[in-house]
Protein backbone atom coordinates (compact mmCIF):
# COMPACT_ATOMS: atom_id res chain seq x y z
CA UNK A 1 0.00 0.00 0.00
CA UNK A 2 2.80 2.38 1.08
CA UNK A 3 4.44 1.31 -2.31
CA UNK A 4 1.32 2.24 -4.25
CA UNK A 5 0.51 5.39 -2.39
CA UNK A 6 4.30 6.60 -3.49
CA UNK A 7 4.13 5.65 -7.04
CA UNK A 8 0.38 7.75 -7.49
CA UNK A 9 1.85 10.34 -5.51
CA UNK A 10 4.93 10.48 -7.75
CA UNK A 11 3.19 10.20 -11.33
CA UNK A 12 1.09 13.14 -10.46
CA UNK A 13 3.99 15.13 -9.81
CA UNK A 14 6.13 13.88 -12.62
CA UNK A 15 9.14 12.98 -10.63
CA UNK A 16 11.62 10.77 -12.05
CA UNK A 17 11.42 7.49 -10.45
CA UNK A 18 13.71 4.63 -9.32
CA UNK A 19 12.44 1.15 -8.18
CA UNK A 20 14.83 0.39 -5.81
CA UNK A 21 14.01 3.37 -3.50
CA UNK A 22 10.18 2.91 -3.77
CA UNK A 23 10.53 -0.62 -2.57
CA UNK A 24 12.96 1.00 -0.18
CA UNK A 25 10.68 3.39 1.36
CA UNK A 26 7.65 0.65 1.26
CA UNK A 27 10.16 -1.61 3.50
CA UNK A 28 10.84 1.89 6.14
CA UNK A 29 6.71 1.93 5.75
CA UNK A 30 6.18 -2.07 6.64
CA UNK A 31 8.81 -1.91 9.53
CA UNK A 32 7.46 0.85 10.77
CA UNK A 33 3.46 -0.51 10.85
CA UNK A 34 5.26 -2.60 13.10
CA UNK A 35 6.86 -0.81 15.57
CA UNK A 36 4.12 1.56 16.05
CA UNK A 37 1.99 -1.53 17.62
CA UNK A 38 4.45 -1.42 20.54
CA UNK A 39 4.59 2.34 20.93
CA UNK A 40 2.16 3.77 23.91
CA UNK A 41 1.38 7.36 24.35
CA UNK A 42 -0.28 10.09 21.95
CA UNK A 43 2.45 12.09 21.17
CA UNK A 44 5.35 9.71 20.56
CA UNK A 45 3.22 7.92 18.14
CA UNK A 46 2.65 11.36 16.55
CA UNK A 47 5.80 11.98 15.97
CA UNK A 48 6.90 8.91 14.94
CA UNK A 49 4.49 8.83 12.39
CA UNK A 50 4.87 12.48 10.82
CA UNK A 51 9.24 11.23 11.06
CA UNK A 52 9.03 8.18 9.34
CA UNK A 53 6.59 9.86 6.29
CA UNK A 54 9.12 12.21 5.91
CA UNK A 55 11.96 9.39 5.82
CA UNK A 56 9.64 7.54 3.64
CA UNK A 57 9.05 10.74 0.75
CA UNK A 58 13.27 11.28 1.07
CA UNK A 59 14.31 7.86 0.26
CA UNK A 60 11.45 7.65 -2.49
CA UNK A 61 12.77 10.28 -4.53
CA UNK A 62 16.19 12.44 -4.63
CA UNK A 63 16.84 15.34 -6.85
CA UNK A 64 14.07 17.55 -5.51
CA UNK A 65 13.98 20.88 -4.40
CA UNK A 66 12.26 21.97 -0.94
CA UNK A 67 9.31 22.96 -2.47
CA UNK A 68 8.62 19.74 -4.24
CA UNK A 69 9.46 17.85 -1.11
CA UNK A 70 6.66 19.66 1.04
CA UNK A 71 4.42 19.02 -1.85
CA UNK A 72 5.27 15.38 -2.17
CA UNK A 73 4.98 14.76 1.83
CA UNK A 74 1.54 16.58 1.57
CA UNK A 75 0.20 14.58 -1.69
CA UNK A 76 1.54 11.19 0.02
CA UNK A 77 -0.43 11.90 3.35
CA UNK A 78 -3.22 12.40 1.59
CA UNK A 79 -3.41 9.86 -0.42
CA UNK A 80 -2.58 6.88 2.14
CA UNK A 81 -5.36 8.32 3.89
CA UNK A 82 -7.74 8.08 0.43
CA UNK A 83 -6.07 4.34 0.73
CA UNK A 84 -6.51 2.96 3.86
CA UNK A 85 -10.19 4.86 3.55
CA UNK A 86 -10.98 3.02 0.79
CA UNK A 87 -9.54 -0.29 3.02
CA UNK A 88 -11.24 -0.06 5.80
CA UNK A 89 -14.30 1.15 3.67
CA UNK A 90 -13.90 -2.29 1.97
CA UNK A 91 -13.44 -4.29 5.32
CA UNK A 92 -16.62 -3.10 6.45
CA UNK A 93 -18.76 -3.81 3.35
CA UNK A 94 -16.76 -7.51 3.48
CA UNK A 95 -17.53 -7.96 6.93
CA UNK A 96 -21.61 -6.51 6.58
CA UNK A 97 -21.70 -9.58 3.80
CA UNK A 98 -19.98 -12.10 5.24
CA UNK A 99 -21.49 -11.60 9.10
CA UNK A 100 -24.33 -9.95 10.67
CA UNK A 101 -22.31 -8.58 13.93
CA UNK A 102 -20.64 -5.06 13.50
CA UNK A 103 -16.83 -4.80 12.23
CA UNK A 104 -16.16 -3.88 16.15
CA UNK A 105 -17.80 -6.67 17.38
CA UNK A 106 -16.15 -8.89 15.11
CA UNK A 107 -13.19 -7.74 16.14
CA UNK A 108 -13.93 -8.43 19.84
CA UNK A 109 -14.93 -12.06 19.09
CA UNK A 110 -11.66 -12.95 17.48
CA UNK A 111 -12.91 -13.37 13.57
CA UNK A 112 -10.42 -12.19 11.06
CA UNK A 113 -11.82 -11.24 7.40
CA UNK A 114 -9.66 -13.59 5.26
CA UNK A 115 -6.61 -12.00 3.48
CA UNK A 116 -7.37 -12.66 0.19
CA UNK A 117 -10.28 -9.65 0.88
CA UNK A 118 -7.18 -7.48 1.85
CA UNK A 119 -5.35 -8.60 -1.60
CA UNK A 120 -8.28 -8.56 -3.91
CA UNK A 121 -9.22 -4.71 -2.41
CA UNK A 122 -5.56 -3.59 -2.75
CA UNK A 123 -5.87 -4.96 -6.62
CA UNK A 124 -9.22 -3.21 -6.83
CA UNK A 125 -7.77 0.06 -5.73
CA UNK A 126 -4.86 -0.08 -7.83
CA UNK A 127 -7.14 -0.85 -10.92
CA UNK A 128 -8.94 1.98 -10.27
CA UNK A 129 -6.29 4.36 -9.25
CA UNK A 130 -4.39 3.84 -12.78
CA UNK A 131 -7.85 3.75 -14.86
CA UNK A 132 -8.37 7.23 -13.40
CA UNK A 133 -4.94 8.24 -13.87
CA UNK A 134 -5.46 7.17 -17.73
CA UNK A 135 -8.95 8.80 -17.89
CA UNK A 136 -7.31 12.26 -16.97
CA UNK A 137 -4.53 12.17 -18.57
CA UNK A 138 -5.78 10.98 -21.68
CA UNK A 139 -5.96 13.87 -24.56
CA UNK A 140 -7.16 13.11 -27.95
CA UNK A 141 -5.01 16.52 -29.07
CA UNK A 142 -1.88 15.37 -28.12
CA UNK A 143 0.95 16.05 -30.15
CA UNK A 144 4.09 14.69 -30.77
CA UNK A 145 7.18 14.82 -32.97
CA UNK A 146 10.31 12.22 -32.91
CA UNK A 147 13.85 13.67 -33.70
CA UNK A 148 17.07 12.38 -34.75
CA UNK A 149 20.16 14.34 -32.45
CA UNK A 150 23.93 13.78 -33.73
CA UNK A 151 26.69 14.90 -31.71
CA UNK A 152 30.37 13.28 -33.10
CA UNK A 153 29.63 9.82 -33.05
CA UNK A 154 26.81 9.66 -31.25
CA UNK A 155 23.21 9.43 -32.77
CA UNK A 156 19.99 9.22 -31.01
CA UNK A 157 16.21 9.27 -31.69
CA UNK A 158 13.56 10.94 -29.22
CA UNK A 159 10.48 10.59 -29.10
CA UNK A 160 8.86 14.01 -27.83
CA UNK A 161 5.89 15.91 -26.90
CA UNK A 162 4.69 19.22 -28.12
CA UNK A 163 4.47 21.57 -25.12
CA UNK A 164 2.89 24.92 -25.58
CA UNK A 165 4.62 25.87 -22.28
CA UNK A 166 7.93 25.15 -23.35
CA UNK A 167 8.80 28.99 -24.28
CA UNK A 168 12.82 28.65 -24.02
CA UNK A 169 15.06 30.43 -26.13
CA UNK A 170 18.61 30.23 -25.56
CA UNK A 171 19.70 33.64 -24.97
CA UNK A 172 22.98 34.32 -27.39
CA UNK A 173 21.28 32.68 -30.61
CA UNK A 174 17.96 33.13 -29.83
CA UNK A 175 17.09 29.10 -30.78
CA UNK A 176 14.53 27.10 -29.24
CA UNK A 177 15.55 25.07 -25.94
CA UNK A 178 14.40 21.32 -26.48
CA UNK A 179 14.12 19.51 -22.46
CA UNK A 180 15.20 15.81 -22.62
CA UNK A 181 15.08 13.88 -19.71
CA UNK A 182 18.71 13.08 -17.66
CA UNK A 183 19.11 9.57 -19.34
CA UNK A 184 18.75 10.77 -22.67
CA UNK A 185 21.10 13.93 -22.21
CA UNK A 186 23.90 11.52 -20.96
CA UNK A 187 23.53 8.80 -23.80
CA UNK A 188 23.97 11.91 -26.73
CA UNK A 189 26.75 13.50 -24.39
CA UNK A 190 28.51 11.03 -21.91
CA UNK A 191 27.41 13.51 -19.14
CA UNK A 192 25.18 14.72 -16.85
CA UNK A 193 24.12 18.54 -15.88
CA UNK A 194 26.96 18.10 -12.80
CA UNK A 195 30.11 17.12 -15.20
CA UNK A 196 29.12 19.00 -18.85
CA UNK A 197 30.84 22.00 -17.25
CA UNK A 198 33.92 19.83 -16.80
CA UNK A 199 33.82 18.60 -20.32
CA UNK A 200 36.59 20.20 -22.26
CA UNK A 201 35.16 18.38 -26.02
CA UNK A 202 31.96 20.24 -25.33
CA UNK A 203 33.14 23.66 -23.61
CA UNK A 204 32.32 25.07 -27.23
CA UNK A 205 28.84 23.95 -27.80
CA UNK A 206 27.59 24.75 -23.81
CA UNK A 207 24.86 26.58 -23.03
CA UNK A 208 23.18 28.40 -20.50
CA UNK A 209 19.59 28.44 -20.45
CA UNK A 210 17.87 30.97 -17.69
CA UNK A 211 14.49 29.48 -17.11
CA UNK A 212 11.03 29.78 -14.22
CA UNK A 213 9.19 27.20 -12.80
CA UNK A 214 6.93 26.35 -9.95
CA UNK A 215 10.02 26.48 -7.49
CA UNK A 216 11.65 29.32 -8.60
CA UNK A 217 14.54 30.81 -11.17
CA UNK A 218 17.08 28.24 -12.15
CA UNK A 219 19.63 27.97 -14.79
CA UNK A 220 19.32 24.83 -17.16
CA UNK A 221 22.55 23.49 -19.03
CA UNK A 222 22.65 22.51 -22.70
CA UNK A 223 24.61 21.94 -25.74
CA UNK A 224 24.35 22.87 -29.23
CA UNK A 225 24.47 19.19 -31.14
CA UNK A 226 25.94 18.91 -34.36
CA UNK A 227 22.66 17.94 -36.05
CA UNK A 228 19.25 17.93 -35.86
CA UNK A 229 16.29 16.25 -37.70
CA UNK A 230 12.31 16.44 -37.03
CA UNK A 231 9.78 14.78 -38.15
CA UNK A 232 8.09 11.13 -38.81
CA UNK A 233 9.98 7.82 -37.53
CA UNK A 234 10.97 7.18 -41.16
CA UNK A 235 11.26 11.03 -42.82
CA UNK A 236 12.72 13.85 -41.02
CA UNK A 237 13.78 17.37 -42.11
CA UNK A 238 16.97 19.56 -40.07
CA UNK A 239 16.07 22.18 -38.04
CA UNK A 240 18.22 24.24 -35.68
CA UNK A 241 17.82 24.13 -31.38
CA UNK A 242 19.24 23.52 -28.75
CA UNK A 243 19.23 20.77 -26.27
CA UNK A 244 18.96 21.57 -22.66
CA UNK A 245 18.83 18.66 -19.60
CA UNK A 246 16.18 18.44 -17.28
CA UNK A 247 17.31 16.47 -14.08
CA UNK A 248 14.75 14.59 -12.08
CA UNK A 249 11.71 15.17 -14.47
CA UNK A 250 9.64 12.44 -15.79
CA UNK A 251 8.34 13.00 -19.00
CA UNK A 252 6.33 9.62 -18.82
CA UNK A 253 5.95 7.58 -22.13
CA UNK A 254 8.13 10.71 -24.10
CA UNK A 255 11.84 11.52 -24.06
CA UNK A 256 10.91 14.96 -23.44
CA UNK A 257 9.34 17.92 -24.45
CA UNK A 258 9.87 20.29 -27.91
CA UNK A 259 8.54 23.92 -28.12
CA UNK A 260 5.55 24.56 -30.03
CA UNK A 261 7.09 26.84 -32.99
CA UNK A 262 9.12 23.94 -34.35
CA UNK A 263 5.30 22.04 -34.83
CA UNK A 264 5.20 23.30 -37.92
CA UNK A 265 8.36 21.86 -38.99
CA UNK A 266 7.67 18.80 -38.16
CA UNK A 267 3.77 19.16 -39.68
CA UNK A 268 5.36 19.26 -43.42
CA UNK A 269 6.70 15.44 -42.99
CA UNK A 270 3.37 14.10 -41.38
Amino acid sequence: MDFLSLYISGRILHFQMSKRRLVLSSVIGGIYGVVSLLIKGTLPYIALNISVYLLMCFTAYKNIVLSQYVKLCILFYSVSLLMGGAVSASYTFFDGIMSDASLSDSLVQGRKIPFYIFIITVIVCASLAYITSRIFTQNKDIKDAYITAILGEKKIDMHLLIDSGNLLHDPLSGEPVILISDKKFERLTGCNSKTLLNSERLISKLRCIPAQSASGNMMLYGIVPDGLYIGTKTEKVPFRAVIAVCDGTDFAEFDGIIPICLYEISLNKQ
